[in-house]
């Protein structure tokens, strides 16, 4: 078993290794942990990972800081069951679907109560510390984020792969910056909501339209109307595309985004993440 060790300098991560440990008690099951190494250009510059993985917990899985780790930032999103989280005071659950956002250098836990399956990230870079100010004021849990797992996957396949293109990555923890600072609009379509939470969890297969239509509960026509009809003939068609074409793999595919009223989706490939629709 191994764990990923950092010495400091002057508050920061300066250096990196891997020293074996004993078995870390109640994980179950993990995928990883995967490390990156940053250039001197993505530690000026940019976001970047530092390590990262896929675990599965029990009772008596339990993190605890509380003090004089460096200010390096974590992310977790909830896949299954529950976890619970303890900062400045306030307790808070984080179920499926749900993201935990934190700041590593404030004292807090972390632990399992029952059987929790989450991905997590430890990353840091460009002004993290001001989005941290900004999203930390109701706590550190945050809710209706489905697109997260989906960059956390793609930013994990990344640097296991050694496919590590700075940019790339850093756009990708940007994006998901980025979707945690957006909130939902109250009124928000259903339509909307049920054919991304189909997406995100049938991407890897390429869903059809249909496919996606009959997932959420719609008609393929009124599905199409839903995403597409509100900005006239201009707005971007969807159209569905082989999971192999054009040789690309699902981490260079176009990915759909909310627009401001969610009334319909836009396709847009700054940062993929389906894999299943082009403009």
């Amino acid at each position: 078993i191994y764990i990923h060790f950092v010495t400091f300098a002057g508050g920061a991560v300066n250096n990196c290794k891997i020293e074996p440990i004993l078995i870390e008690s109640g994980i179950i099951e993990k995928d990883g942990i995967y490390f990156h190494e940053a250039s001197d250009f993505a530690k000026k510059h940019l976001f970047y990972p530092y390590w990262g993985a896929v675990y599965t917990c029990d009772i008596p899985y339990r993190v605890s800081r509380l003090k004089d780790y460096p200010k390096v930032y974590l992310l977790f999103y909830i896949l299954e069951g529950e976890l619970h989280v303890k900062c400045n005071g306030r307790h808070q659950i984080a179920r499926k679907d749900e993201v935990i956002f934190l700041d590593c250098s404030i004292p807090h836990q972390y632990w399992a109560e029952k059987l929790v399956t989450f991905q997590w990230l430890h990353f840091e870079g460009a002004f993290t510390n001001v989005y941290y100010e900004l999203l930390s004021k109701n706590g550190v849990k945050h809710s209706d984020k489905l697109e997260i797992s989906l960059l956390l996957d793609n930013i994990l396949n990344h640097i296991k792969n050694k496919d590590s293109n700075e940019h790339r990555l850093s756009a990708y923890i940007y994006d998901i910056l980025t979707i945690l600072t957006i909130h939902p609009p109250l009124n928000e379509s259903p339509a909307v909501k049920s054919a991304v939470h189909y997406m995100s969890q049938h991407y890897r297969e390429a869903p059809s339209v249909e496919q996606i239509a009959r997932g959420s509960f719609s008609k393929p026509p009124l599905f199409l109307q839903t995403f597409q009809g509100k900005d006239g003939p201009d707005s971007p068609q969807l159209s569905p595309v082989p999971a192999a074409a054009e040789g690309k793999n699902t981490a260079d595919r176009i990915h759909p985004e909310y627009s401001a009223d969610c009334r319909r989706m836009r396709l847009y490939q700054q940062y993929p993440v389906y894999p299943c629709f082009q403009v």
